[in-house]
């Protein structure tokens, strides 16, 4: 069954209520009993205008399917406020735990505390006043998207949002990969290229397609295995094409390690269309802190309420 675990934060979204009405409270429709991965539970208090107060419960097999779902239902629930309200929103000060609404005294409760995620990445860049002239190089436009996009995915507070910004980025540059650049049938059996039709004698070189001119980039340039690049490009159609969900397995075991793969491939070819160094800045990746390393774990008991003060007469009050 494991724990019951609730999920608190606040949402600033520029919404309202009907009139007289400060909470909303939502039950799941059809949640089966006993439900490892279900949000049973949603209640939604207007504390002042454009500041809500969130608490969402739910029932988890372990302490990282809490981390993981409750994370993500926060940012789910302002996604929806988001579009119901048509407005940009936010979530923050999202915190986890096994506490009820009304915490009974003397009972022990686990909470977790995600620390601050901009303040784990490790310490700043020097940046030197000759690199900063990069910024005013003529750069094509789709040079400009990929390091928007790049930026994009350093902001994402979701691996599965990084990893969809960093394909955009890296996609971005595939036509500039793959100017003049050609291809002859290859055989997927043998792995061999074909460069005359067997039938007619007639060349079979094309131009350098998007994929192959990404493809290409990894495994010449960056050393990727045919499986490393087969396993992004099967990820990236399942996201991008809407074919299947994101499993759980790929969330906490796949991702995690095809995220800085892939991120640094979109910086070696900023590098090489920008025609910079490759010892240019950044010459390190971002360490990466999972989520479930970069919380505050805190066990708790709340205190009973305190006696109250007994009156003092007006002898003792007046001394």
């Amino acid at each position: 069954m494991g724990d019951k675990w609730a999920v608190q934060c606040r949402i600033e979204a520029n919404v309202r209520l009907p009139k007289g009405l400060t909470e909303v409270e939502m039950a799941s429709e059809g949640a089966a009993a006993g439900d490892t991965t279900e949000v049973s539970r949603v209640i939604l208090k207007l504390k002042e205008p454009g500041q809500f107060e969130a608490r969402m419960e739910l029932q988890t097999a372990s302490e990282g399917l809490a981390q993981d779902l409750g994370r993500r239902w926060a940012a789910h629930l302002a996604a929806i406020l988001s579009f119901l309200g048509g407005c940009g929103t936010q979530a923050k000060g999202v915190a986890i735990t096994t506490a009820p609404e009304e915490p009974a005294p003397g009972t022990k409760y686990r909470s977790m505390i995600p620390a601050d995620w901009e303040g784990a990445v490790g310490p700043p860049e020097l940046l030197l006043p000759e690199e900063l002239t990069f910024l005013l190089r003529e750069t094509p436009e789709r040079l400009k998207r990929a390091l928007g996009w790049l930026h994009k995915s350093r902001l994402a507070r979701d691996i599965v949002d990084e990893f969809v910004c960093l394909l955009v980025a890296f996609e971005s540059m595939s036509g500039l990969l793959k100017e003049g650049a050609t291809r002859f049938w290859h055989c997927g059996s043998c792995g061999k290229d074909t460069r005359r039709c067997p039938e007619c004698g007639q060349s079979t070189e094309s131009k350098i397609s998007g994929a192959d001119a990404l493809r290409e980039f990894t495994t010449e340039r960056m050393g990727w295995s045919g499986k490393e690049w087969s396993a992004i490009w099967k990820l990236r159609n399942k996201l991008l094409h809407g074919e299947a969900d994101v499993s759980l397995e790929e969330r906490r075991e796949v991702l995690p390690s095809l995220v800085p793969k892939l991120e640094k491939a979109v910086v070696a070819s900023i590098k090489v269309l920008s025609r910079l160094d490759p010892s240019h800045t950044p010459r390190t990746l971002r360490p990466r802190v999972p989520f479930s390393d970069a919380v505050l774990h805190v066990e708790w008991a709340p205190r009973p309420s305190a006696e109250p003060d007994q009156p003092q007469d007006s002898a003792s009050s007046s001394a």
